[in-house]
């Protein structure tokens, strides 16, 4: 059977206590035919066969990530990444350049800023971000996530004001001379935002996850054990039917969804080599 692919000339480690490291293997489809040499399986392959020198680079099995929340992680990818912004103009500057790739009154989300990094060490304000964005709602959640930085026109879509009473377990800083909030929300009062904030559509999840598998496929990672509820797994297997899904998933329902998945029908191991799932409480 000739190979579809042949790697030569790498250093492939093969998990193989007996020979755990060759130079060459052949892939017929989608799996493993042959290891060895580059000679031998350079002898296997024919003129359809694709060929990969991979000049002494190192290959390994595809890396297993055993349990992820794959949706949030995607979600996250794409919004603004404050993280190791050192200066609170570093991360205006982050965020500036978001508001110019989105359209005019979409939501910008952003997570990671660190107040103790900049100098002064004290909150921004809602000023701060009215200077760069006035028709986006901005908000950014700080790195511990006890702490929301929000805009002007974030306040005015949750009708946070001066007469807002503050929140049980949280706080909406006012200024100590206006009384007007300065955009900061702590713990609790963050939900005030929250709520309103649109949730991703089947088709922004969609796109998120396309752009994750991507980047779990840039380190290695081939497969993942994903805790998720009913609209990722749609997404999921869309992209399976579409031939998109660049992963091997294997989705743990949440258990209040268990009830309502034994009464379809579905039994353990259900699925194929791509997409599968079993029984398991979320985390």
């Amino acid at each position: 059977m000739e190979p579809t692919i042949a790697l030569l000339n790498g250093d492939i480690h093969t998990m193989d206590e007996k020979n755990p490291v060759v130079e060459a293997v052949a892939v017929y489809k989608n799996k493993i035919t042959s290891v060895g040499k580059t000679t031998k399986i350079r002898g296997l392959a024919n003129s359809k066969t694709k060929i990969i020198d991979l000049k002494g680079r190192t290959v390994i099995p595809g890396i297993t990530d055993a349990h992820v929340h794959f949706t949030p992680y995607a979600i996250l990818a794409r919004q603004v990444n404050l993280n190791g912004a050192s200066t609170i103009d570093e991360a205006l500057a982050k965020v500036a350049d978001k508001a110019e790739e989105v359209e005019r009154e979409e939501w910008i989300l952003g997570r990671g800023w660190d107040k103790n990094l900049w100098e002064g060490g004290g909150f921004p304000r809602k000023e701060d971000l009215d200077k760069i964005v006035k028709n986006n709602p901005v908000v950014l959640n700080c790195k511990d996530g006890h702490v929301m930085w929000v805009n002007s026109k974030t306040l005015e879509l949750a009708r946070i004001s001066a007469d807002t009473p503050q929140q049980p377990g949280g706080e909406i800083e006012k200024d100590l001379e206006t009384g007007e909030p300065t955009g900061i929300l702590k713990e609790e009062a963050q939900n005030i935002v929250r709520r309103i904030i649109p949730k991703p559509t089947i088709k922004e999840i969609t796109e998120a996850t396309l752009e994750a598998i991507k980047a779990f496929q840039s380190i290695g990672v081939t497969a993942i054990t994903d805790s998720e509820g009913k609209l990722p797994f749609r997404v999921f297997q869309n992209l399976q039917n579409e031939g998109r899904l660049g992963l091997r998933i294997s989705m743990m329902f949440p258990v209040e969804n268990l009830d309502s998945a034994i009464q379809f029908g579905i039994q353990s191991k259900f699925g194929n080599d791509k997409l599968r799932g079993h029984n398991g409480a979320a985390a």
